[in-house]
């Protein structure tokens, strides 16, 4: 379907999302409301985070008619991509003699576009809205919806919601003070919003709502399917920790969302880098026996697949807590001895960095007691001196007292 108004289409959170009307999301529609002078709303999370949702419900209360264009990967020819949006523009209370006319078979879908162009510069304010923009690939149909957001009449927005980056001269825009753009800090939701979620679904969970929030770093969708997984089990409150990236349900969330259509080499990329809290190029070139770890890392980054900068400089990211949750539950299923042999890989490479207690942890949870001992005798000094007594007690205690006995370093 490619235009609606008002509302939203099947949303961007497939079945978990399609629950997410419960909530107002007042918080995220005042900040819409009050974006006039943004001529381009952004908003860019990856799937789960009620993009397409939350347009629906700032369309129910703007007084501008939406015009709704349900992007798909065949409205990466210019073509068809302009045919989308001159029917989108039917709500707009265009005239149906120009209707006509923005319809009619043309030879060169650049004069489709001129007029188009020429059409809305007399037509009442109305907000666009390109769902999921991610589909789009090639850089002329993005020329194309620059083309739009420029012959847009005054007091009308162009809206764009996408899982990774859009092809729109994004810096431009926001030099200019023209773009309002929306992120996964912005979409997730607060502490009384995931109460509300919650709560939308009969459950009262009390303080342990909190912690699946937390748990969630709210998500959306992660926290609509952890009211599902309580409500399966029967709906006592459960202990925070029972849910987690390794439940079913959150599993084939993510496989349906996240890697149905991600080459297997991110997949891998993902999976093997798991084991990491802290991922950086260099690091996770010595993990996966890579050499462009740090291109992949911006890669997946600025394509929403739940891998968060720490930094302005795209060297240090870390992967969303549940998500690496699942990664890891799946590795333990699938290849355990790998782990240990990443963990041992990324020990080794931590300590030729100076970064020995990572190391050590590490070297411990890979299993090679030898390579841990070796690395606490190594920094005992630093260790003692620096007061790190916790840290040693729970290596050791980790290791075992009969290992330790065995050790020669220890």
């Amino acid at each position: 379907m490619e235009s609606m108004t008002g509302t939203a289409g099947q949303g961007d959170l497939g079945q978990a999302g399609s629950r997410s009307h419960f909530l107002p999301r007042t918080r995220l529609i005042e900040q819409l409301a009050g974006a006039g002078a943004a001529r381009v709303i952004l908003l860019e999370a990856p799937a789960g985070y009620s993009k397409s949702t939350t347009l629906g419900l700032w369309g129910e209360v703007d007084s501008r008619p939406f015009a709704w264009v349900q992007l798909e990967e065949r409205h990466n020819d210019p073509a068809l991509l302009a045919q989308a949006i001159a029917s989108a523009l039917e709500v707009t209370g265009i005239d149906s003699g120009t209707l006509d006319e923005l319809r009619a078979p043309v030879p060169d879908y650049r004069l489709r576009l001129e007029r188009i162009s020429s059409a809305m510069t007399g037509l009442d304010p109305f907000v666009l809205v390109f769902d999921d923009a991610h589909l789009i690939q090639a850089d002329s149909a993005w020329q194309v919806i620059y083309t739009v957001i420029a012959s847009m009449p005054e007091r009308s927005q162009v809206a764009v919601a996408t899982r990774s980056h859009p092809g729109l001269p994004v810096g431009r825009l926001r030099a200019r003070g023209e773009l309002l753009e929306l992120g996964v800090r912005d979409l997730a939701l607060t502490r009384r919003e995931s109460h509300e979620l919650l709560a939308s679904l009969d459950l009262d969970l009390g303080d342990v709502a909190d912690e699946i929030h937390d748990r969630a770093e709210g998500w959306p969708a992660a926290l609509y399917l952890a009211g599902l997984a309580i409500r399966q089990a029967g709906g006592t409150k459960p202990e925070p920790q029972s849910f987690d990236g390794g439940d079913r349900i959150v599993v084939e969330y993510f496989r349906d969302e996240f890697f149905q259509d991600m080459p297997d080499e991110k997949a891998q990329f993902l999976y093997r880098t798991s084991i990491l809290e802290e991922l950086t190029g260099p690091l996770c070139d010595a993990v996966t026996d890579r050499s462009d770890s740090a291109e992949m890392l911006n890669e997946l980054a600025k394509e929403n697949a739940l891998i968060i900068p720490l930094d302005r400089t795209g060297d240090r990211f870390r992967c969303h807590h549940l998500f690496r949750d699942m990664l890891l539950s799946e590795m333990r299923h699938r290849d355990p001895e790998a782990k240990s042999e990443l963990r041992r890989r990324a020990a080794i490479w931590l300590a030729a960095n100076g970064e020995i207690p990572r190391a050590t942890d590490h070297a411990i949870n890979s299993g090679d007691f030898e390579l841990a001992g070796s690395l606490i005798w190594l920094d005992i000094a630093d260790t003692l001196g620096h007061g790190r007594l916790a840290s040693l007690d729970r290596w050791l205690g980790e290791i075992g007292d009969d290992r330790v006995a065995q050790i020669p370093a220890l």
